[in-house]
């Protein structure tokens, strides 16, 4: 992007906010894995003794 593009800080501002749900989804995936016990086997926290 160039320094004379119009609303260059505004548009750098959001696409440096920007999180698309293909990031998010593994972290929400794994956290529901672990609050469910699904994960037993492969992490620690799946016990659900919690």
């Amino acid at each position: 992007m160039t320094e004379d593009t119009k609303d260059r800080a505004l548009r750098l501002k959001t696409l440096g906010n920007a999180v698309c749900p293909p990031q998010a989804y593994p972290i929400f995936h794994y956290i529901s894995l672990i609050e469910t016990g699904a994960c037993a086997s492969i992490c620690p926290y799946g016990g659900g003794d919690g």
